[in-house]
């Protein structure tokens, strides 16, 4: 974006020397002109950073929020002890965390995240481990695959639901999607 303006700079500069007798006129006005845009430039550019700050904001916390509770309903499962497995069974539900700002749409384009920070389940494995200080082990994809054709874990509601979070063979299975 600075680019393509200071192009406009330079073309104009480079007008200067052919406006002849009117060039002396021309600097002065070009001088405040150039200032006034270039002012508006840069609060276009802070207000979008501002915005886009404000939404990855949102996001991190939206998450944030959604792990802690999810951590807690692990940790307080019965039969649940520390290091044991844990099963995280389908991706992230942006359904569940999408903001509703308004002034958030203006952005959407950017490559900022909006509603979460994690919207895949190896992002929640790592979210939890390296924000949240949760040491859970992700697991292989089989033993996930297996686990999730299991006859306990369809009868599983959806998380949060109580009975989201359960002990099966050993191991805590929270069904996060079907």
């Amino acid at each position: 974006f600075v680019l393509v303006y200071l192009a406009v700079v330079l073309l104009a500069d480079r007008a200067l020397p052919a406006a002849g007798a009117g060039a002396a006129v021309l600097r002065r006005r070009a001088a405040p002109c150039a200032a006034l845009w270039l002012v508006l430039l840069l609060l276009f550019s802070l207000n979008t950073n501002n915005r886009l700050y404000t939404a990855s904001a949102q996001a991190h916390r939206a998450t944030l929020s959604y792990a802690t509770r999810l951590a807690s309903r692990i940790e307080s499962c019965p039969g649940y002890t520390h290091g044991m497995p844990v099963y995280l069974i389908g991706s992230f539900p942006t359904d569940r965390v999408h903001n509703s700002v308004e002034g958030f749409a203006q952005v959407d384009h950017y490559s900022v995240p909006l509603d979460t920070v994690a919207p895949l389940n190896k992002h929640i494995y790592y979210y939890l481990n390296d924000w949240l200080n949760v040491p859970l082990e992700e697991p292989d994809e089989e033993t996930m695959k297996s686990v999730s054709q299991s006859a306990a874990f369809r009868r599983m509601p959806l998380y949060p639901a109580d009975g989201s979070v359960q002990r099966i063979d050993d191991r805590i299975v929270v069904k996060i999607q079907k």
